[in-house]
């Protein structure tokens, strides 16, 4: 999918909040899913969101911030998706532990 074309043709903000959409909801169905199969195809649904939001924040970033400050604001994006997927799994186990998986 050539999302690179995708943000020229409609603008990185709308590519970002459409990939986010698509993210968040997948991700949601995706706790709702009663097999396998559809976990599959909905995790493959999260994967194209995903491909869709770095990209398009990265690039946001590179606009708003000068040389100076663009290294830092990186790493700023960077270290909330890496604490971000820490704490998801961390309170997912903590919350899933004492109430059993279904």
């Amino acid at each position: 999918i050539p999302l690179a074309r995708v943000a020229d043709m409609c603008g990185r903000k709308h590519l970002l909040a459409g990939s986010l959409i698509v993210w968040s909801t997948l991700t949601s169905l995706s706790g709702l899913s009663q097999n396998t199969t559809q976990l599959c195809f909905l995790r493959v649904g999260i994967g194209l969101g995903e491909a869709g939001c770095t990209p398009a924040a990265q690039s946001l970033i590179a606009i708003m911030y000068g040389p100076g400050e663009r290294a830092s604001a990186m790493a700023v994006q960077q270290l909330g998706l890496a604490a971000g997927i820490a704490a998801a799994n961390l309170v997912g186990g903590l919350l899933i532990e004492p109430l059993g998986w279904r």
